[in-house]
C-alpha cells in the first residue's frame, strides 16, 4: 500500500521531459555593458596590434604635438638667458575688501576736470592755491580759479610711448624753498627751472647719463624736498628703465633712494640705501623726521628715519596692502593718501602674488612672453585710494570698481578740501569732495 501511494504521488519529471522544458526557455541576452567592453577591446586590439597603421599614426601625433614642442621649449629655455635674476619672496594673502576697504563709488561718481586741456597727466603738485600738472607732452601747466598758464615746455615732442627714452617723460614736479621749479624726468634726470629769471633758465642737477658713485640711474620715479632744500628721490631699478619696468617688478630688489643738497646747484646726488623693490613714490612727513617710501613690488610702505635718535633706521609702516602703491602724499588729517596702479583682493587672481614664490616661472615667462603682455596680465583696471593714519592703519578707501573714470591712480594731491587724482592713460583729472 505504501508503495502504491508513493507511485501515485511521484510527480518528478523524467529526463526527456526536463530537456523539452529547457528547449522552451528563451536564450539569455548578452549584457549591453559586456558587449560594449568587448567591442572596445576589439577596437583597441586593432589599434595596438603589431603592424597596425594606428600605432604609427598615434605615435607620430604624440611626437609632433607633445614631445617635440616640449623638447624645443626646454632647449630654448636653456639656451636663452632671462633678463632678470629673481629671488624668492612670498607675499601674505591679500585681505578681503570689507570694512574700511568695502567697495564704493566715490571715484566713479566724481567730477572730471580739464578734459581737452590735459594730455595724459603724469605729475601733480599743489602750492599756495595753485595746482601744477605735468603731462606726457613735456608741458607743465599751472591752474587756479579755472584758468591755466604754461610754466614750462620742453621743445622735444613725446607723442608715442616708444619715443619716451629719446624725448623724456615728466615723472614728478615740486618747488624749492626759493620758489624754483623742480622737475624729475624718468629718463633724463633731475633739473631745475629758475622761475626768477626772465627766460626761466634750466639747470641740470642730476643727469642720468652721468654715473652716481659708479652706477647708472635708470628710471627716476618720485622726489620730495625739505624746507632746508635737501632733495630725496627714488630710482626704480639699477637695471631697467621705464619701458622695461615690468622686469624690475619680477627681478630681485635693486631700487635705490638718493639724496642731494641742500645746495642743489653745487652738490651731487648720493645713494642713501639700495635693495628697494620697485620704489614708485615717496613723501616727507610733516615734521620732516622721516620719509615714507612706496615699495610697489611688495605692496607695502616703508618708513625711513632722517632725524631723531632713529636716524638711518627703516621699518615697515603698512604691509600687505590691497594693491600695488604708485603714489603717496600727505593728507590734511595728519596721515597719508595712497593710490594704486593695480589691486589685490582675497579670492581674486593676482599675477604678482602667483609669481613671487616661483622663481623659475618668473624667469621662463620673461624669456617667452612680451613685456607688454605680462604687464597687461599683472595690472587690472580698478581705481583705488586709501587713507592711512600715522601708524599705517587704513582709515577709509575710495573706489572706482569699473575702472571707467579712474582706471588707475598714478598721481594725487589734496588741495583746498578736495582730492585731485590723475591717471596717465586719461586726458583729465578727477576732483573728489572730501
Amino acid at each position: 500500500m505504501l508503495r502504491q501511494r508513493g507511485k501515485a504521488h511521484d510527480k518528478r519529471p523524467v529526463i526527456s521531459d526536463l530537456a523539452a522544458t529547457l528547449d522552451e526557455i528563451p536564450p539569455i541576452q548578452p549584457d549591453i555593458h559586456e558587449e560594449a567592453e568587448r567591442s572596445h577591446t576589439v577596437l583597441l586590439s586593432a589599434y595596438s596590434e603589431p603592424g597596425s597603421p594606428w600605432v604609427s599614426i598615434i605615435s607620430v601625433l604624440l611626437l609632433t604635438v607633445v614631445v617635440i614642442p616640449l623638447s624645443f621649449i626646454g632647449l630654448i629655455d636653456m639656451l636663452i638667458s632671462s633678463p632678470i635674476e629673481p629671488d624668492r619672496y612670498r607675499m601674505l594673502n591679500p585681505a578681503p575688501l570689507d570694512g574700511v576697504l568695502e567697495a564704493n563709488d566715490w571715484l566713479q561718481t566724481s567730477e572730471k576736470l580739464y578734459e581737452g586741456t590735459l594730455e595724459r597727466p603724469t605729475a601733480m603738485f599743489a602750492h599756495e592755491g595753485y595746482l601744477y600738472v605735468g603731462s606726457v607732452n613735456n608741458k607743465i601747466l599751472r591752474f587756479k580759479n579755472g584758468k591755466n598758464e604754461t610754466l614750462h615746455k620742453r621743445n622735444v615732442p613725446c607723442d608715442a610711448v616708444h619715443s619716451e627714452a629719446e624725448c623724456g617723460r615728466l615723472q614728478s614736479i615740486s618747488l624749492t624753498p626759493a620758489g624754483d621749479l623742480l622737475i624729475l624726468d624718468a629718463y633724463k634726470g633731475l633739473y631745475l627751472v629758475n622761475m626768477s629769471t626772465e627766460n626761466r633758465e634750466v639747470v641740470m642737477l642730476a643727469d642720468t647719463f652721468e654715473l652716481v658713485e659708479g652706477a647708472k640711474l635708470n628710471y627716476l620715479t618720485d622726489m620730495t624736498v625739505t624746507s632746508k632744500g635737501v632733495l630725496y628721490f627714488t630710482d626704480h631699478s639699477s637695471k631697467f628703465d621705464r619701458m622695461n619696468a615690468i622686469y624690475a617688478w619680477m627681478d630681485k630688489s635693486t631700487g635705490r633712494l638718493l639724496a642731494q643738497g641742500p645746495n642743489l646747484k653745487s652738490s651731487v646726488p648720493h645713494f642713501i640705501f639700495k635693495e628697494l623693490h620697485s620704489p614708485s613714490s615717496l613723501c616727507m612727513s610733516p615734521s620732516e623726521e622721516f620719509l615714507l617710501i612706496a615699495e610697489a613690488g611688495k605692496a607695502r610702505i616703508l618708513r625711513y628715519w632722517v632725524k631723531t635718535t632713529k636716524i638711518g633706521q627703516r621699518e615697515i609702516l603698512a604691509d600687505n596692502l590691497p594693491g600695488f602703491p604708485s603714489i603717496i602724499r600727505p593728507s590734511s588729517a595728519g596721515g597719508y593718501w595712497v593710490g594704486f596702479s593695480g589691486t589685490r583682493q582675497d579670492g581674486q587672481f593676482s599675477l604678482m602674488d602667483l609669481f613671487w614664490p616661483r622663481v623659475a616661472l618668473r624667469s621662463t615667462m620673461t624669456k617667452f612672453l612680451p613685456r607688454s603682455f605680462i604687464t597687461w596680465m599683472a595690472f587690472n583696471r580698478y581705481g583705488l585710494v586709501i587713507e592711512l593714519d600715522q601708524d599705517g592703519n587704513i582709515l577709509r578707501s575710495l573706489h572706482d570698481t569699473t575702472g571707467f573714470v579712474v582706471p588707475s591712480v598714478d598721481m594725487l594731491v589734496e588741495h583746498e578740501g578736495f582730492l585731485f587724482i590723475g591717471s596717465d592713460i586719461s586726458n583729465y583729472l578727477v576732483k573728489v569732495q572730501l
